[in-house]
């Protein structure tokens, strides 16, 4: 283990910056302030995947719902435009912190390395713009899990073992998709540092992992038993169009080596949002420097068992890419369906991105270990520098410049605000409301016509039916509820979705306005018995059946 640096003596700021937990809460907040710069603009935040309006998001039972509770109360307490730039914000501040916790005996410059190359690199970049916010969390908060492990090993106790539990749980509170990946982790560390040798640190790590599991059971009870897209039952229709579609992305010159440099996430090839390798073709020189500060840190440091783990996350991640991985992974999903919740195969490169950063950082402290005097602090400053440089040039670079951009901030129109109002007055509260246009995922003029979470229930009171079919290709439409997802799919002159709708007791329509898949099931319905009671055409519009 590297000694710790000694304390600065000198001007009052160099004693508060030689704190490990300061550095890492000021550089953390640095990197919120560049990438999160959309808290300065106006109106709320869209993302494919989140969504945020002037109604309190729902709480359900799922492993998610702590956050959601959280996120509840802050919407209730600020809105959510203020709501949605705080956990922008707290994501790229736990990016950005949690690693430097796990390196805060480290020297000063391996520290802020880590927690540099945390916040700013193509993984968490791609999950950022994509609105995956909670997964960024889930990742960070593995260094935490990491340093709580640590603790464990030296002090095995009551309060280590809570600690570690508790982190636990944060993590699949924010992405239940962890806990797999969290599962192989500690079964690294646990081979990797021989806990069964050592029965009190054995007794103590099995009370972790006990109290974490027994904790988790509230949202794996409701997630077997019950419905929804969030459930064993969802999971369960699951197939092979599903594993392609999420596949990683591969890079037209290198092909899935740009896994390695933490790119390759799926949304990349649907062009939402700039790649971070800025447009340039020696993106992967940083990459390779990054490996091989990765590979002396392994060889210099106690942490070398996180390249099993992480090589292991690479191969998943890689794995729905290739012919052979894809039909590994459609035959074992035939058998144990329950693999299908790991189809977006990219969040396992989380356990090469928590190996990299801290392997690359103990790399540079390594380095500049092996000297003395003057020639150790010059290898400290050039090792850090180009640590720092890999990390800046390409992907943070275009990580800092692109990300305010792509998430802007949206206002909704007028005619929204005029259709919420008036569903407020005259809808009865237990009477359910189908939104149309029956998509997950849609671009609105609003939200600078990028592809977005359809937001209707982050705005519009009432019981809402919403679409939950990601519209795959190769798959037939999900029937949704009252198999409103099947009529919609058919042709609209013998009104299949009015006599849908009428069936399941569904009298009230919604219709987002201005949207061209809109039009044709609007006069559908106006023409099968639905007559328009607020808004009018090309407008936000409610509809209500006649009988």
């Amino acid at each position: 283990m590297l000694e710790r640096p000694s304390r600065p003596t000198g001007q009052p700021a160099m004693r508060v910056l030689a704190s490990p937990w300061i550095r890492a809460c000021l550089l953390a907040l640095a990197a919120a302030a560049l990438c999160a710069r959309p808290i300065a603009g106006n109106g709320y935040l869209l993302a494919l995947d989140s969504s945020f309006g002037p109604r309190p998001s729902a709480v359900t039972a799922s492993f998610y719902a702590p956050v959601n509770v959280v996120l509840n109360l802050l919407q209730q307490l600020v809105g959510g435009s203020a709501t949605g730039r705080i956990y922008l914000g707290l994501a790229v501040w736990l990016a950005a912190f949690c690693p430097m916790v796990l390196l805060r005996r480290s020297p000063w410059y391996a520290q802020c390395c880590a927690g540099l190359l945390g916040a700013l690199n193509p993984w968490v970049y791609d999950h950022l713009a994509i609105g995956q916010w909670g997964v960024v969390v889930a990742a960070a908060l593995l260094f935490l899990w990491l340093s709580a492990w640590h603790s464990l090993e030296l002090q095995p106790g009551a309060r280590a073992a809570i600690r570690l539990a508790v982190v636990g749980i944060a993590i699949a509170a924010f992405s239940a998709n962890f806990i797999g990946i969290l599962v192989v982790l500690a079964a690294a560390a646990f081979v990797a540092s021989r806990t069964w040798r050592f029965p009190q640190r054995r007794r103590w790590t099995m009370a972790a992992g006990a109290m974490t599991a027994v904790a988790l059971l509230y949202g794996a009870i409701p997630f077997f038993l019950a419905g929804g897209s969030s459930s064993y039952e969802a999971v369960q229709h699951i197939a092979r169009p599903d594993f392609v579609a999420f596949a990683s992305t591969t890079d037209q010159s290198f092909g899935l080596l740009n896994l390695i440099g933490l790119y390759g996430h799926w949304t990349e090839r649907l062009g939402q949002y700039p790649v971070a390798t800025g447009g340039v073709g020696w993106w992967l020189v940083p990459v390779v420097v990054l490996v091989l500060l990765a590979l002396v840190g392994a060889a210099t440091s106690s942490r070398s068992w996180m390249l099993v783990p992480a090589a292991l996350g690479l191969l998943v991640s890689a794995s729905t890419a290739s012919a052979v991985g894809l039909s590994v992974f459609v035959a074992v999903d035939s058998h144990f369906p329950l693999i299908g919740v790991y189809r977006e195969v990219g969040k396992w490169s989380s356990l090469w991105l928590v190996a990299m950063v801290a392997l690359a950082a103990e790399g540079v402290a390594g380095l500049a270990a092996r000297a003395s005097g003057l020639r150790r602090e010059l290898i400290a400053a050039v090792a850090g520098l180009v640590m720092a440089l890999a990390t800046l040039v390409p992907a943070g670079s275009a990580q800092i410049r692109n990300l305010p951009a792509v998430l802007r901030p949206s206002q909704y129109p007028g005619d929204w605000y005029a259709a919420a109002q008036w569903m407020a007055a005259n809808i009865p509260a237990l009477d359910e409301v189908a939104v149309l246009p029956w998509h997950l995922y849609q671009a609105y003029p609003f939200s600078h016509e990028r592809l977005v979470a359809n937001p209707a229930g982050a705005f519009f009171p009432g019981r809402l039916l919403t679409s939950q079919d990601p519209e795959l290709i190769g798959v037939a439409p999900a029937p949704g509820p009252h198999g409103i997802g099947t009529a919609v799919a058919l042709p609209q002159a013998n009104c299949a979705l009015a006599s849908a709708l009428r069936s399941g007791g569904v009298r009230w329509v919604l219709v987002e306005g201005a949207l061209p898949d809109t039009y044709g099931s609007t006069q559908a319905l106006l023409a099968c018995g639905y007559s328009a009671v607020e808004g009018h055409s090309g407008q936000t519009q409610v509809l209500r059946s006649g009988s």
